[in-house]
């Protein structure tokens, strides 16, 4: 999580701004927290199915969900809190820039393996590792 990260996923950024811009417009509201802007209440996220969504630096809350929220695990074996699991897609994105999306959709066609999202797990697994750190 570095200015270089972020200027290097900054395109996938502004697309995040232009949505949570939007957004704030039809009642959400915006903040910053876990490596990115948060936009709590996104209702555009509640179409999408997921409880919340990252793109680039910016963090998309569907309306109820909060980043304090304990989730399933993608693989359902255990609990996170989404916001810390989201905060490690900002660091995925800011890895892989702006061919983050790409990567991401390419794990979820069913011919890859391993089974699932590789993106999905790690950021379980980094949001488990952090909240056992206390």
């Amino acid at each position: 999580m570095s200015v270089l990260g972020k200027i290097w996923t900054s395109p996938n950024t502004l697309l995040g701004l232009a949505l949570g811009a939007v957004a704030v417009t039809l009642g959400a509201r915006a903040q910053r927290g876990r490596n990115a802007i948060e936009f709590l209440g996104n209702p555009f996220i509640a179409h999408v199915g997921c409880a919340a969504m990252v793109i680039g630096n910016t963090i998309h809350y569907a309306p109820g969900r909060m980043p304090d929220e304990i989730v399933r695990r993608y693989d359902r074996a255990g609990s996170v809190v989404l916001g810390e699991h989201e905060r490690a897609h900002t660091a995925q994105y800011e890895r892989w820039g702006p061919f983050f999306l790409v990567a991401y959709a390419i794990c979820w066609l069913p011919f890859v393996p391993p089974a699932g999202n590789r993106f999905e797990h790690a950021a379980d697994d980094w949001a488990q590792r952090g909240s056992t750190r206390g």
